[in-house]
């Protein structure tokens, strides 16, 4: 027998709220796994849930992937690379955050990176030039756990820049 299971139009990523309006029902036959995903049962809908790990576009929602909307402890981050953004960083992928200090003049020598984050999820990822906003680049929206966010957000307002370097082999179907 099948069952109405609900699957992604879209990649979802950690910190997005579940809107019923971006999945679709799949017929599926799980066997005795119907309770390890998200059925097209409206009572589990109820409460504000949010993605808690990437599922891939197409994908069945497991029920792993989801918790309710207050206990996610991510924020998300706007990071604006002075270097070029890599192909592979796009919405769902993994990357790190490392900060490059600026070398002041007369000074000498080089800076030496250091690394603020790992793993982290990308959210977002927004080409200023494709608006009307002149001089600016593209901004990559990360998750970052809460215990990192002081780090992070110290690392943006200190004199150098945050890069994001992609996870090799952490890249979402596109």
């Amino acid at each position: 027998r099948t069952v109405p299971v609900l699957a992604t139009q879209h990649a979802l990523v950690p910190g997005e709220l579940v809107d019923r309006a971006a999945l679709v029902v799949r017929e599926v036959r799980l066997d005795r796994a119907e309770d390890l995903y998200l059925t097209d049962r409206a009572d589990l809908l109820t409460e504000p849930l949010v993605v808690v790990r990437t599922v891939g576009a197409g994908e069945l929602v497991p029920l792993g992937a989801l918790a309710p909307a207050t206990s996610l402890e991510l924020r998300t981050v706007a990071v604006t690379p002075r270097g070029q953004v890599s192909a592979d960083v796009v919405r769902g992928a993994a990357v790190d955050l490392w900060f490059v200090p600026a070398v002041r003049a007369g000074q000498g020598g080089s800076a030496t990176p250091r690394q603020l984050a790992e793993g982290l999820t990308v959210a977002q990822v927004s080409d200023a030039s494709r608006t009307l906003v002149a001089g600016a680049g593209v901004t990559v929206h990360v998750l970052v756990p809460t215990a990192q966010l002081a780090d992070v957000l110290a690392a943006l307002g200190a004199e150098g820049t945050v890069e994001v370097v992609p996870v090799a082999g952490v890249v979402p179907a596109r």
